[in-house]
């Protein structure tokens, strides 16, 4: 019998110890955290499965074209190199084109 009220105030004391470290953090205690994870599991039952998965396919699509947008920009920095960034075109670059 003694074992288990010493088990009992083991428990109690964790027990005490949780609420006052959730209160000190903001929490407002054990029951208000588990009122908001309740919340959150309500919330979460509402966004459909096919809409997760069409906002991740839709992120992953943009990401490739973004990546193709970055690829063509590393090859016009590397042509912009190769054929020599900053120096100036013959008969002053630009200057005599018409441009439309």
């Amino acid at each position: 019998m003694s074992d288990l009220m010493s088990r009992m105030d083991d428990l109690v004391r964790f027990a005490n110890g949780l609420e006052y470290r959730m209160s000190e953090s903001g929490f407002g205690g054990v029951f208000a955290v588990a009122e908001q994870v309740r919340r959150i599991r309500q919330a979460l039952d509402r966004v459909q499965t096919q809409k997760i998965q069409w906002a991740r396919n839709e992120v992953q699509s943009l990401i490739a074209v973004l990546s193709d947008v970055g690829r063509s920009l590393d090859e016009l920095s590397q042509g912009k190199t190769t054929f020599g960034d900053g120096v100036q075109q013959p008969y002053g670059g630009n200057e005599g084109f018409v441009t439309g």
